[in-house]
């Protein structure tokens, strides 16, 4: 089973609650705002350098790179549109521990360039890394350090 960055998981909640909101115009009562708002931050998104940012929610399978600095510009300009929510709980000592284990041991087993953890423990890869899909990776994720792994 592979991991599933938690990058991409921050990017499918974001995505969702701007594109979501709280409610939408068919819901009885609702204004329809949430809807205006994802619609204004997806407009906002492209005409700020991310001409290929959707109007459904970002996946691994968009062609965004949310580390680039173009989407990093979009994105602080067009703050306005996007939900406004509190920073996730920092990640237990524990789980940096065992993430930073996991990188070595990738490396040691035929992964030469698989990532150090960010300060978080979050291992990432840029969008459309092959590293994730190459048979080295698989192999030492599923071989020697799938104790390491964190199918949670």
């Amino acid at each position: 089973m592979s991991r599933v960055s938690p990058l991409w998981i921050a990017i499918a909640v974001v995505s969702g609650a701007v594109i979501s909101g709280c409610g939408s115009a068919s819901t009885p009562g609702a204004t329809g705002t949430s809807a205006t708002s994802a619609i204004q931050f997806a407009q906002c998104m492209r005409a700020n350098g991310v001409p290929d940012f959707p109007d459904g929610p970002v996946t691994p399978n968009s062609a965004i790179n949310p580390l680039a600095p173009a989407y990093q510009r979009a994105q602080r300009a067009c703050n306005r549109y996007g939900p406004h929510s509190a920073p996730p709980p920092p990640v237990p000592a524990n789980v940096r521990q065992q993430e930073r284990a996991l990188a070595r041991c990738m490396r040691a087993n035929g992964v030469p360039r698989f990532p150090d953890p960010d300060a978080n423990g979050n291992i990432q890869f840029p969008i459309g890394s092959p590293i994730p899909r190459s048979s080295a990776f698989q192999r030492a994720q599923n071989g020697p350090c799938k104790e390491l792994v964190n199918t949670g």
